[in-house]
């Protein structure tokens, strides 16, 4: 069939090329009349998306960029009476292939065809531009997307369309919630309570008022449980690329104030706050004001010199000159003195909560986005008519005519940060399965952090019950594996993560930093061979509760949904009257 032509054809939705939102389901029907034979290796989703809000967004980068939209894919036959595949969760798996399947060329290559925020401390992004201080100015972004999981759109053969008499694509579109998340850039803190980096710790000043920074203590240096009360001993090491709070400009007096400044030099690390103890040291912000973070109406604030969270409230403009940026709002009339010399830091936050100091509710953080000009760009292979006879023989045969796919199934447990050791019934029916893939997730969406991102939320150890069979034969240890952004791994938990990647249709390329995208599996089978699980009871053992930093032992701080990726070979059976999918 190599020696065949191929021709490309695009296919557009079928309610036409209108605009698409968040939860929206968008439907492509590919007529077997002009696409027969689908070379799925080749083919593509292509669309562009703009979002919107205010505050500076990007698409998830953890969620794999574009593919963070994808909530879920489901693929059928033509006449729609049966289901082919069902890809959920498709953003985690895509984000985990990213972090895996990973090279400088690839990373590149994802910048500019999937939509993919480079990575690090930048307020440079694909979805917006840089133009005025204090606005953000959103622009649409191309977005090119193999659909990777999918045995029919990313097949290792052409899948013959015309057997199954047409395809018909939905595609659910994610809530903005989950496929949104904010610029990671200097001068933000996070509110979203918990423990877990990168998101989190908190820090409490002397008087005890809750200050969420992103970075309150240096890598690798434990943060002592006194300043953490509530939240577990000695909670998260830090990372060092997670951002910093902005340093003031002028001394702050006390009694009513409408503005403040930051200083916008640009040259980096200015010292350290002396009113929280550990506390990393502020930032200046960028000397070029087009990359200045905050936007109009955000909510600013700032620590005082006694300790004091001072809510600031909205900010209605925001200027700039000789590198300082004034920050203006309404009159705040409780304010206290932050000095300069002091080190004070400044901050924007995002919430739609109550100030942490204050019973004033904070302005609304919104972010959405709008999907347009929606293809389905597909490579066709043009055989000759030997091929469709013998096809269309085949499928009047008593067999029918059948090929093999490769496949996901998703399943889904929900855990309960209060239990120390659980056992989850995976209610796997797959007979050729040839490996498990499992990720942890905290289903509380926030703008400031990734819906996507695996966690470990401590976990301790795992191990797999097979039957009647423990596998491996003593559970496999994971302890080191719980601060995002540490270079820290187990040996034998790295070892059986590289093999279930691997039986997972992921190449592995990258193993660094595997607490970032905390995933753990089981190689099933080897390649060429299949394990049949839907006889085989699978249950997933596991032990929360670490010791951080010889500090004690952190107990589980979230309730998580454990997604487990089954990947198998699915074989479909077509007759003129019907398809069969067995699994």
């Amino acid at each position: 069939m190599s020696n065949f032509p191929t021709v490309q054809k695009i296919v557009l939705p079928d309610n036409g090329n209108e605009s698409f939102r968040q939860n929206d389901t968008i439907t492509i029907m590919v007529d077997p009349q002009e696409i027969g034979l689908l070379n799925g290796k080749d083919s593509y989703l292509r669309f562009r998306v703009k979002l919107s809000g205010n505050f500076k967004a990007t698409l998830d980068r953890e969620g794999g960029g574009g593919f963070s939209i994808l909530s879920n894919v489901s693929i059928w036959n033509g006449n729609g009476n049966t289901q082919i595949e069902n890809l959920g969760s498709m953003p985690m798996w895509c984000g985990i292939k990213n972090h895996y399947d990973n090279t400088q060329g690839l990373e590149n290559i994802r910048n500019l065809l999937e939509g993919l925020q480079p990575a690090g401390i930048t307020t440079n992004s694909p979805y917006f531009i840089n133009k005025t201080v204090g606005v953000v100015d959103f622009t649409s972004v191309e977005c090119v997307l193999p659909i990777y999981q999918s045995g029919i759109l990313y097949g290792d053969s052409a899948c013959p369309v015309a057997a199954l008499n047409g395809l018909m694509i939905k595609i659910q579109l994610a809530p903005a919630a989950e496929a949104i998340t904010a610029l990671n850039a200097d001068g933000f803190i996070i509110d979203r309570t918990g423990g877990g980096l990168p998101m989190a710790p908190l820090v409490a000043p002397p008087n005890g008022t809750m200050l969420p920074y992103n970075l309150p203590y240096a890598e690798g240096i434990a943060v002592p449980a006194a300043v953490l009360p509530g939240l577990g001993v000695g909670q998260g090491t830090a990372n060092q690329n997670l951002p910093q709070c902005f340093q003031i400009a002028a001394d702050i007096p006390a009694g009513p104030i409408t503005s403040f400044t930051v200083s916008g030099g640009g040259t980096g690390t200015l010292g350290t706050t002396t009113t929280v103890v550990g506390m990393r040291a502020n930032v200046d912000a960028p000397a070029d004001q087009r990359e200045f973070p905050w936007v109009i109406g955000q909510t600013c604030g700032y620590l005082s010199g006694a300790g004091d969270i001072i809510n600031c409230g909205a900010i209605t403009n925001i200027t700039w000159a000789a590198n300082i940026y004034t920050i203006t709002f309404a009159a705040v009339g409780n304010a206290t003195v932050a000095t300069v010399a002091g080190f004070e830091p400044c901050f924007v936050q995002l919430s739609n909560t109550a100030s942490v100091s204050s019973a004033v509710p904070l302005p609304a953080s919104t972010a959405g986005y709008t999907v347009e000009d929606v293809e389905l760009v597909c490579s066709v292979v043009e055989p000759d008519n030997r091929y469709y006879s013998a096809m269309m023989k085949s499928m009047q045969s008593a067999g029918g005519y059948s090929w093999d796919i490769r496949s996901f199934s998703l399943y889904r447990n929900n855990l309960s940060k209060s239990i120390a050791q659980s056992q989850e019934l995976i209610p796997t029916v797959e007979s050729r399965t040839r490996g498990l893939l499992m990720a942890q997730v905290d289903p509380v969406t926030a703008w400031n952090t990734s819906y996507n991102q695996p966690i470990s939320d401590y976990m301790r150890n795992y191990q797999y019950v097979l039957g009647q069979t423990n596998v491996p034969l003593i559970p496999v240890s994971v302890d080191r594996e719980f601060n995002t952004g540490l270079n820290s791994w187990n040996a034998t938990a790295d070892e059986e993560r590289l093999k279930a990647l691997g039986a997972s249709k992921i190449d592995v390329k990258y193993e660094l930093h595997p607490a970032s995208s905390m995933c753990v599996g089981r190689e099933v089978a080897r390649i060429g061979h299949s394990a049949n699980l839907n006889t085989t009871e699978v249950r997933f053992n596991q032990a929360w509760g670490v010791v951080d930093g010889g500090a004690g032992t952190v107990s589980p701080q979230k309730n998580k949904i454990l997604n487990t990726y089954v990947h198998h070979f699915r074989k479909i059976t077509a007759t003129p009257d019907s398809v069969v999918v067995t699994f």
